[in-house]
């Protein structure tokens, strides 16, 4: 049965790229993508990990395929006009003045700072940082422990985290910009890499990584076809190297990485490692459908919408065992499988067959967005607004589904109630008062 899902993810991929109009930043095509690439992983350790894959896990994942993309294609069928054709090296800049990045770097790097330095004196017999930050993330994990930051830390930590995607989407528009906006593109990308590597590294996990690179691909690609004003889907030799490069990195660090973090890794190959993070979640989920827990959800959609039960009940805090809606580690005949199972066992857990509809309101969602973002004045003057940030924050999670759910888990009211104060704190800062943030309609930008 794991060989039918992997022929089946694969043609809906080719079957999703060739309706999206070969657009390699359909999110349809990275959650089929994310499913495809996951199912290799499980495929690889079939035997090891015993997966004969049952009917249900299979049918469920390919439905959730299969609704993801017509949704998407339906989307589309509403946007279906011509997209904005820009002289992107010609086009008006809103300018940003240099020193204001420079300083934006420095306050990045005090309050990574600041952050690692909490994290040192609360772990518990730690002699280095990766050890310190390794400890924290594990108490975290593992017993269930919430290390609260003082508020100085905490609230510029986060302005620092949504600014990595403001960086994002400024980094693609001075891309392609002429040779006098070199400087301007090189501050932009030095706070990318330390909002990537510093703060991904201080963040404890791997995947903020992925949350990052994978907007920063899709601006990238994005801006490119407003270059070529739409005429050609390919991807040029060098961003294909480019990439490739980036991902042999990721991929053969991947446990180094983990060390570094604290992670103790060693033990298992670099091969096994990535299998637990894209692929033992199909066997979890088989696992999990097929033996189902015994306890039932006192809340009604209790895991999908986890983070909104907490934002609501102003206890959640006191009494986090009733909101702890964390999964079990799982294990096959001593091979470790990790305690993530897809989003799939959110929407099943809550709503069985039905939490189909939490992919097609993702899928909804993040299309609307995608489509919108064409017809704002971003791409021709580089002026954020909400829409564009919003998607820059968000479409990871649809190639990320395969790992666990990362959509939902993001509408927490207080979360993106405090994106948005730091989006339009930042923006102010960079670009002044008299641009708007706010833009969310099909503006014409011819």
């Amino acid at each position: 049965m794991i060989e039918i899902l992997v022929i089946s993810l694969l043609i809906l991929c080719v079957f999703s790229y060739i309706i999206m109009d070969k657009d390699l930043s359909s999110p349809s095509l990275l959650y089929t993508g994310g499913f495809f690439m996951c199912s290799i992983g499980a495929y690889m350790y079939r035997y090891e990990w015993g997966l004969g894959l049952h009917k249900n896990t299979c049918l469920l994942i390919i439905l959730g395929a299969i609704s993801f993309i017509i949704t998407e294609f339906v989307c589309r069928m509403n946007y279906k006009q011509a997209k904005p054709i820009i002289n992107v090296s010609a086009a008006p800049v809103i300018n940003i003045k240099n020193y204001k990045l420079i300083l934006f770097v420095g306050f990045q790097l005090l309050i990574y700072y600041l952050l690692v330095r909490y994290k040192f004196a609360q772990s518990v017999g730690a002699t280095s940082i990766g050890e310190s930050i390794g400890d924290v993330s594990q108490r975290s994990k593992i017993e269930h422990e919430n290390l609260y930051f003082p508020w100085y830390i905490q609230y510029p930590y986060q302005m620092c985290r949504d600014a990595g995607f403001i960086w994002i989407c400024l980094f693609s528009y001075y891309f392609h910009k002429p040779k006098r906006y070199r400087i301007k593109k090189w501050l932009i990308g030095l706070n990318l890499m330390v909002c990537i590597v510093v703060g991904g590294y201080v963040s404890g996990g791997r995947m903020p990584f992925l949350g990052y690179l994978i907007p920063l691909f899709i601006f990238l690609y994005t801006f490119k076809m407003y270059k070529q004003n739409w005429n050609s889907r390919t991807i040029p030799l060098k961003t294909v190297f480019i990439i490739a490069i980036t991902a042999i990195i990721f991929v053969t660090s991947f446990v180094q990485v983990g060390n570094l973090m604290g992670r103790k890794e060693s033990e298992s190959t670099n091969s096994y490692v990535l299998s637990i993070y894209c692929g033992a979640q199909i066997k979890n989920l088989d696992d999990f459908l097929n033996n189902p827990l015994k306890t039932k959800n006192t809340h009604w959609g209790g895991y999908t919408f986890n983070t909104l039960y907490k934002d609501f009940n102003k206890n959640a805090s006191k009494n986090y065992s009733d909101y702890d809606m964390s999964s079990l580690f799982n294990t096959y005949r001593g091979y470790p499988l990790g305690n993530v199972y897809t989003c799939y066992y959110h929407y099943y857990y809550d709503f069985k067959m039905g939490g189909l509809i939490c992919v097609i309101v993702m899928s909804f969602l993040l299309s609307s967005l995608n489509n919108r973002i064409h017809y704002t004045n971003f791409f021709k003057t580089g002026e954020l607004n909400l829409g564009v940030l919003l998607y820059a924050s968000f479409i990871s999670a649809a190639f990320l589904s395969f790992f666990s759910e990362s959509f939902y888990s993001k509408i927490g009211c207080v979360a993106l109630i405090k994106s948005f104060v730091f989006w339009l704190l930042i923006k102010i800062y960079l670009q002044g008062f008299k641009n708007k943030i706010i833009t969310f309609g099909k503006k014409r930008i011819l």
